[in-house]
């Protein structure tokens, strides 16, 4: 499990109206892109 800021995925998730998987998702695309 990730954290963002001291927050788990789960709690990002609810913060922000989608589901963990969505969470999940955005921060890998995030990540990939971090990466180029």
């Amino acid at each position: 499990m990730h954290f963002v800021e001291g927050h788990t995925q789960g709690e990002v998730a609810e913060v922000l109206g989608v589901s963990r998987k969505t969470v999940v998702r955005l921060l890998k695309e995030l990540s990939a892109q971090a990466r180029c």
